[in-house]
């Protein structure tokens, strides 16, 4: 959701959730006209399965700065 300003917000979720569970922090976000990316995190929702067992935290890291780049590039 674009709030036409300059700033991004990039929410995950928590565990065992969805972005769907991110929606009631990203209206306010949103009328502060930040423009809002929600997402699934790996191995939740609709994101692909990452079976890794090593190096998932520096996977998890760059999801987020990839989130933050497509808004910003939006």
């Amino acid at each position: 959701m674009s709030g036409a300003g300059d700033g991004v917000a990039v929410i995950g979720h928590g565990i065992g959730l969805t972005e769907a569970a991110s929606l009631a922090h990203a209206v306010p976000l949103h009328d502060l006209r930040l423009t809002v990316v929600l997402f699934d995190h790996r191995n939740h929702g609709r994101s692909g399965t990452d079976r890794s067992a090593t190096g998932m935290a520096e996977r998890y890291r760059r999801d987020v700065e990839a989130c933050n780049g497509f808004a910003r590039n939006r």
